[in-house]
């Protein structure tokens, strides 16, 4: 849904709530952002890097991500629905909220973690379920698969910088997903 600043590296992650090394990815480029109500987690401004980050859509759940061969994480969907309409109800700032729920509460996933969510960031627990179906939820969902499918999205996480795939984004102590940014950086 959101993306965060203008910034000469653009990162884009196709990822799934529940999978851990999403959540791992995910973690590691907000912490390079100082746009709190953007999804941002840098402590401040000197501390932030050049990004411009994109999370798309990519639900290890055949329900919604047709393509798959088998189901990897079933409830992914309803998770990607429940980023989505968070973002409906509260903007930017709730569909970031909700994110960030997601990827640290991962499972179990249900309606009623979904109002839990909700509630804890400060919306309506039922309007954001009542929003899931919402043909804008859909649609935003089906976009981001549609776009991970036309460039053959085959893991998830799939990281890309600045329209790369970046096959080996992280190793055991070494911040290889940070050399490649400040190396992208320079480049521009």
């Amino acid at each position: 849904m959101a993306d965060t600043t203008k910034a000469p590296v653009e990162v884009v992650i196709f990822g799934d709530f529940q999978e851990p090394n999403t959540a791992r990815a995910d973690a590691i480029v907000r912490s390079w952002i100082y746009a709190p109500e953007a999804g941002g987690l840098a402590k401040d401004a000197a501390s932030a890097r050049p990004v411009k980050y994109t999370f798309r859509h990519f639900p290890g759940d055949k329900s919604c991500n047709t393509k798959l061969p088998r189901n990897i994480f079933p409830q992914g969907c309803l998770a990607s629905r429940s980023a989505e309409a968070a973002g409906v109800l509260g903007g930017e700032a709730g569909y970031w909220k909700m994110h960030d729920w997601l990827v640290n509460n991962p499972s179990p996933m249900g309606l009623d973690a979904i109002k839990k969510a909700a509630r804890a960031i400060g919306l309506d627990g039922d309007a954001v379920v009542a929003s899931l179906n919402k043909p804008e939820v859909l649609a935003a969902i089906q976009d981001d698969v549609a776009a991970a499918n036309a460039i053959a999205v085959g893991q998830i996480p799939a990281v890309y910088i600045n329209g790369k795939f970046v096959k080996t984004w992280t190793r055991e102590n070494d911040n290889v997903l940070g050399r490649i940014i400040d190396e992208a950086a320079r480049k521009k």
